[in-house]
């Protein structure tokens, strides 16, 4: 069986198993922008905050938006937009031993999910 955490993301391109957001080859002109969703369960989701924190490399725009209360059950869902504006690389960030996959970092005041560590991979040509 799979044991689901109070803290769990969704959305197109996320490998829940291994934490990995895949974004595959950008266009430099273009840029990209992901939408995912925090779900937050356990004894007061309303109660949660989230932070963006540490983020390599620094030019990834991390932006989380209102918490919104599922009707009747005791959960909340937050969107979260991962984005790599145009005009930046051409980077790797592939996950190989020369290019280290992208990182960043969600701080929360969760008891037992202090932190959300995502990392990305990606290449911007």
């Amino acid at each position: 069986g799979h044991i689901a955490s109070d803290v769990s993301i969704v959305g197109r391109g996320w490998n829940a198993d291994r934490g990995i957001l895949m974004l595959g080859t950008v266009s430099r002109r273009e840029g990209i922008k992901r939408k995912l969703t925090v779900f937050v369960r356990g004894e007061n989701p309303e109660g949660i905050e989230l932070k963006v924190g540490k983020r390599t490399p620094t030019f990834f725009q991390v932006h989380i938006g209102k918490k919104t209360k599922i009707p009747g059950r005791p959960v909340v869902k937050v969107p979260l937009v991962i984005e790599i504006p145009p005009g930046v690389g051409p980077i790797s960030r592939l996950g190989t031993k020369q290019a280290n996959l992208g990182k960043i970092l969600i701080g929360t005041n969760h008891p037992r999910a202090p932190q959300l560590r995502l990392f990305v991979r990606f290449a911007v040509e």
